[in-house]
């Protein structure tokens, strides 16, 4: 049996637990604590440079003793007592007594550079090793003070030395130096001097370019936690508000009513045995089949009549036929049916009704609210958008898509009320489309809801093909009750969309102006590109953002049809459209991508037989030309089959007889309505609608939709081009620098 010491363990974390108590102490000591110095960076910022300050105070003071002392060179000793260690205690002094930072740190800083120029003078020079001392008040300057702050210490520094350079040699016991020349030149001083002033210079630009770096890291580190705060509160509150709501309905809950009653013989009621709820639900009645007839029960009273006065077994042989339920005044009410016997003969009956309408409402509430929540945590979470920029749009963007879609859906039922037959194929491609995106957002129970729909409108198409479009009324007849399913569940997905509309308002997506945080205002306003850039971004969409926020939604289809999430490969330049010109894009991109994970990237075990890497490649290559933006989108999977597309072509009697088809005129056959390959439909694609769709976007655009097929093979690889109009991009950032960048 192993035995421990808990002792060894125990001492070392009482001893760290010690040193973080004294180490609290000495920062409350000196102000530098949450009730002071409420945000969590400044705070940091404020220890360290504390930090700085009691070591800087102990190290010059042990330094006078030691030049006093050890090295006998009081003039050392004298800048270090009188310029040093005074500016050192005085800066924790300020700190204590007036709690400003900013002069402590200045105070320590400057004192600090100047008794090291005095103490380089006085111990040989910048020949003295304690010249590389200079450099930690030029660090600790930056990052306590600031960039100005640093540029002058290094000046004081750089010069001082500099000077202390051309005005020293060590020309008494050369060993003790840091360099032992034999002779000491004007050239070996001036270059010297030189180097001292060019290092301490570097030194100063690395930090300074650091310095920036630092505080903008810093900077957007903090908008984003901020961000995150907001996001947390706003999800928080409406908790709290379903929280509320739950409260009440379980109070409800535990307030059901109960009608209970005797029942003799002759069906005979007797008031004193019933309770205040039964005579409230039936007043005046004597018999209980009013009672029976009022909740429409009529047969029950021969079924009662016939037991009560019998033995036992006649009530066991007739009990499971009495109603479980019944709707009274409008409420649902459970209904109980109890034996009252005296040696074997049923003698009564007792009926209990109790009252569960409350319930059923409140779970049917809560059933809503849970719905709510699910929604608010998908509108609101974002979690998996690749970019902080993209989680902060991620609202407007589902408010922008939701705002388009309902008309289109409004339209959807208008067209199935006027003619089912003739609309089929628009309401498909809206159906399709919305899917898509809602998909891309992660509302997968509308998403299944509306592939759901898409079936009844496949089966419209279906009956048309039976038919072969000679529609008797047979036909018409079933068309009408496909109609008629289908009309409900579009305006399902009506409501529902309008439900997650109003959840995007409650969050404040619906804004008309463009909030702008202060703080990044401040840090871009001497600097007018990255203003500019800042103001773009938030009045336009960048294009390459708009590709990256299909991320999630690969790696979500590609997980549902079971294959490995490819990788996504953007080259695209700094490209910003209008959001008209975005949100085209980005339905053509549903369906683009969708099709060439389902049909094009194959499986990882397909991939590895074809001795392909088992992760496959969708990759968006951007140009920007004089007279276009294109965009072009392939992956690395099986490409088109055009063996399939031409017997599916003949089959349909869609290829003329006698005529020879190029490879890109069979390609073209997958642009057509109703067009596919593969034989099953999946959640994903199989339609043959999606990029017909595609095209359509493009073409409402003003664009083209073009499909590249890159190699001769009877599989070639696919290339869709797609070309953007440059009207669509705004004219105040067409005449902006292009960038190389992804």
């Amino acid at each position: 049996m192993t035995q421990t010491n808990p002792g060894a363990g125990g001492s070392k974390t009482t001893e760290k637990n010690e040193i973080l108590k004294a180490w609290t102490k000495t920062c409350q000591y000196f102000h530098i604590d949450e009730a002071h110095i409420p945000e969590r960076r400044k705070r940091v910022e404020a220890v360290a440079a504390l930090s700085f300050m009691l070591v800087y105070a102990a190290a010059w003071f042990s330094y006078v003793p030691l030049y006093a002392i050890f090295f006998q060179n009081m003039v050392a000793a004298i800048a270090v007592a009188a310029i040093g260690l005074p500016t050192a205690l005085g800066a924790l002094v300020v700190q204590r007594k007036t709690k400003n930072l900013a002069i402590a740190s200045a105070l320590l800083n400057y004192g600090c550079v100047i008794t090291l120029v005095g103490c380089i003078y006085a111990t040989g020079g910048t020949w003295s090793p304690i010249y590389f001392w200079s450099f930690s008040p030029v660090a600790g300057a930056y990052l306590l003070s600031g960039a100005w702050h640093g540029i002058a210490v290094t000046a004081i520094a750089a010069v001082g030395n500099s000077v202390v350079a051309l005005t020293t040699r060590p020309h008494e016991d050369p060993e003790k130096w840091f360099f032992q020349f034999d002779t000491f030149s004007s050239f070996h001083v001036m270059f010297y001097a030189f180097t001292v002033l060019m290092s301490m210079s570097v030194f100063s630009l690395i930090l300074y370019l650091f310095h920036n770096k630092l505080t903008r890291a810093l900077h957007e580190s903090e908008l984003a936690r901020e961000d995150s705060d907001i996001q947390k509160q706003r999800a928080e509150a409406a908790f709290d508000t379903i929280k509320e709501q739950m409260a009440e309905k379980k109070a409800i809950m535990n307030a059901t009513e109960v009608a209970l009653v005797m029942i003799f013989e002759n069906m005979k009621v007797d008031p004193e045995k019933s309770s205040a709820y039964f005579q409230k639900l039936f007043p005046g009645i004597d018999n209980f089949s009013q009672a029976l007839k009022k909740m429409n029960l009529d047969a029950t009273s021969d079924l009662l009549k016939s037991v009560i006065g019998e033995d036992e077994l006649t009530w066991s042989m007739n009990s499971s036929s009495f109603p479980l339920e019944a709707v009274i005044d409008g409420h649902t009410h459970e209904l109980e049916w109890k034996q009252i016997q005296s040696k074997g003969v049923i003698n009564a009956v007792v009926f209990a009704a109790k009252n569960v309408q409350p319930l059923l409402d409140s779970k049917t509430t809560m059933e809503n609210m849970g719905r709510y929540a699910k929604l608010l945590v998908t509108v609101l979470g974002g979690q998996e958008s690749p970019t902080q920029q993209l989680k902060e749009k991620k609202p407007r963007l589902v408010l922008k898509t939701i705002n388009r879609q309902i008309p289109q859906i409004e339209e959807a039922i208008a067209r199935a009320e006027i003619s089912l037959v003739d609309n089929w194929q628009p309401i498909y491609i809206t159906l399709h489309t919305l899917k898509g995106e809602v998909g891309s957002f992660h509302f997968s129970d509308l998403r299944d809801d509306i592939h759901r729909t898409e079936e009844h409108v496949k089966h419209v198409n279906d009956i048309r093909q039976a038919a072969q479009d000679n529609l008797d009324d047979k036909y018409l007849a079933e068309i009408d009750k496909v109609k008629n399913l289908l009309i409900l569940e579009l305006r399902k997905i009506r409501d529902q969309l309008l439900e997650i509309r109003d959840i995007c308002r409650q969050t404040g997506a619906d804004q008309s102006s463009v909030v702008l945080p202060r703080d990044l205002l401040m840090v871009a306003k001497d600097d007018l590109k990255h203003l500019q850039e800042i103001i773009t971004n938030s009045l336009y969409e960048d294009l390459s953002f708009v590709i990256k926020g299909f991320e999630s939604e690969i790696y979500k289809i590609a997980g549902d049809l079971g294959k490995p999430s490819p990788r996504l490969v953007v080259s695209c330049p700094k490209i910003y459209l209008s959001d008209y010109a975005a949100d085209k894009i980005r339905q053509a991109f549903t369906h683009i991508i969708r099709n060439s994970l389902d049909h094009g990237i194959e499986s990882r075990e397909e991939r590895l037989k074809k001795g392909k890497s088992e992760i496959g490649e969708l990759t968006f290559l951007v140009e920007d030309t004089d007279e276009a933006i294109v965009v072009r989108v392939r992956d690395d999977g099986r490409g088109l089959n055009l063996v399939s597309i031409r017997e599916k072509a003949e089959s349909q009697g869609l290829m003329g007889k006698g005529r020879e088809y190029t490879a890109s005129e069979l390609a073209d056959f997958v642009l057509l309505p109703g067009f596919s390959t593969t034989r099953s439909v999946s959640m994903i694609s199989g339609r043959g609608i999606g990029m017909e769709a595609a095209r359509g976007f493009m073409t409402e655009l003003g664009g083209s939709f073009e499909l590249k097929l890159l190699d001769h093979s009877l599989h070639p690889a696919l290339e869709i081009r797609l070309s953007i109009p440059k009207l669509h991009v705004p004219l105040s950032i067409q005449n902006q620098p292009r960038s190389l960048s992804a």
